[in-house]
């Protein structure tokens, strides 16, 4: 875990230079895992700056699992999805920017009884001025102690664009 984090910092250094946008953003889902507890990620997704059509980048989020009940051995789940983003903008109405989002990568986790696996989805929000508000349906598939597990989950997020 450790050696993706420094090679996803190394790498937001390397191209700071170049004219790129950020966006840092949480989230939170309720029904990840049908499970009683809260999904909270914490991400960051850049982006070229011109806003195009299409607008390809790259993201990564830190997630954890809190149980309501504090039993749940998910509640120390925590992984870090990497993934690429195809961000179409559609509509300019007022300012505001109507776009659809989709992503694709893998996910690492920080539990020696989890294997990574894929990790994709899609959305819609809204860009207003440097705020985004966006929902998400996720896609995931891992490994628990050998097992196979395949999961969907809606997100809603709000992230702000910086340079």
């Amino acid at each position: 875990m450790k050696k993706v984090l420094i090679a996803i910092f190394s790498m937001i250094i390397s191209v700071n230079a170049m004219a790129l946008t950020f966006e840092g953003k949480l989230g939170f889902s309720s029904d990840f895992l049908e499970q009683d507890g809260v999904y909270f990620n914490m991400g960051l997704d850049i982006y070229g700056e011109q806003r195009t059509i299409l607008q390809p980048g790259i993201g990564f989020l830190f997630a954890d699992f809190y149980s309501a009940d504090g039993d749940s051995d998910l509640s120390t789940l925590d992984k870090l999805p990497v993934y690429g983003i195809a961000k179409f903008n559609l509509v300019d109405i007022g300012g505001g920017i109507f776009f659809l989002k989709a992503f694709g990568g893998w996910q690492f986790f920080d539990d020696s009884n989890y294997d990574g696996g894929l990790y994709y989805g899609y959305g819609l929000g809204l860009d207003i001025s440097k705020i985004s508000v966006e929902y998400f349906l996720t896609k995931e598939n891992y490994k628990h102690n050998g097992v196979e597990t395949d999961n969907d989950f809606g997100t809603i997020a709000i992230g702000y664009y910086f340079n």
